[in-house]
């Protein structure tokens, strides 16, 4: 089961310097992917923009990127926005969406194993919180989950560094 981690709210409405560093941070730390999710609404770098900026600042984690269906109502353009980034970043991009994809997998015909995409919110990383977050990645992988990222409440690099140091990770 690879993990990643998703940006935090705060951070990506904070600096582009932040934003960079805690992604390096996240790459150092051996976490196997980095995601955005695809809010616009919210007082925050344009999601499109924050992953170019980690594209071009990392070397080898996956980006992931999650696609509310409002993004979708200028499907050309999006399609031509995420291809570039997806060269840009040296095809490290990875789209998200939610369960209607199984569905429309199915119903176009595709054969093949989906990956399963599974997201734990880390309110605190002490205590308690931290052994419920242990459970969760347990059980998912138990459950066949092939991605988790983690989505941690605070942009603080200090508890970027405990999620890494959970027992149950098997980071790279």
């Amino acid at each position: 089961m690879r993990t990643g981690v998703l940006l935090p709210h705060a951070l990506a409405a904070g600096s582009s310097h932040d934003l960079v560093a805690w992604a390096r941070t996240a790459e150092d730390l051996g976490f196997d992917a980095l995601g955005i999710r695809g809010r616009i609404t919210h007082d925050s770098l344009e999601p499109l923009v924050a992953l170019s900026l980690l594209a071009a600042s990392t070397r080898r984690i996956e980006l992931f990127l999650h696609l509310p269906t409002m993004r979708r109502a200028q499907p050309l353009i999006l399609t031509r926005q995420l291809a570039g980034l997806d060269r840009a970043s040296r095809r490290r991009l990875i789209l998200a969406a939610g369960g209607a994809v199984n569905d429309m997998w199915a119903f176009a015909g595709r054969s093949g194993h989906r990956s399963c995409l599974a997201v734990v919110h880390v309110r605190r990383t002490e205590g308690a919180e931290l052994d419920a977050v242990r459970d969760a990645l347990d059980a998912l992988e138990r459950a066949g989950a092939d991605d988790v990222l983690l989505e941690p409440a605070s942009a603080d690099i200090r508890e970027l560094e405990q999620l890494a140091n959970l027992g149950a990770l098997a980071l790279v």
